[in-house]
């Protein structure tokens, strides 16, 4: 019994030092870090293959730089999309600003354009006379 003991604390010391994937990560089909995640899996695949110290630190350093680099693509995505987002924020603001803007001078804007009840009994100048000085108008008897 002490044999076969011995032999499962062996094979419970070898899973204390294994590496699992997360599901997410090993299944990714697409996404934008697929090739970084590619590169983390065959590194832990490597690390939980070899049972050599020196290549195993070499393969933890390994893993540790992809996961920084990993990590940097995030928040470079993440601050993208904030300012992104920020600038969208402040494009909509504008845009209404610019129609409250509108808005509030509409009556102004309204008493400004004539009516057409105000100029009745005044004849409306034609395409034809609109062209003409004054005083060629005084001539050819047009008010």
């Amino acid at each position: 019994m002490k044999l076969e003991s011995k032999e499962l604390l062996e094979v419970i010391k070898t899973f204390d030092d294994y590496i699992e994937i997360p599901l997410s990560i090993a299944h990714t089909e697409v996404s934008k870090y697929r090739v970084t995640f590619d590169g983390i899996k065959e590194i832990i695949k490597n690390f939980n293959d070899t049972s050599d110290p020196k290549d195993r630190m070499k393969e933890l350093t390994r893993l540790s730089t992809h996961l920084l680099r990993l990590v940097d693509e995030m928040i470079e995505d993440n601050t993208k999309r904030q300012y992104k987002f920020t600038l969208e924020l402040k494009k909509k603001n504008y845009i209404i600003d610019g129609l409250k803007k509108y808005i509030d001078s509409k009556e102004e804007l309204d008493q400004e354009i004539p009516s057409d009840d105000e100029d009745d009994d005044e004849p409306t100048p034609t395409s034809a006379t609109s062209g003409l000085s004054k005083k060629e108008k005084e001539v050819l008897g047009i008010k």
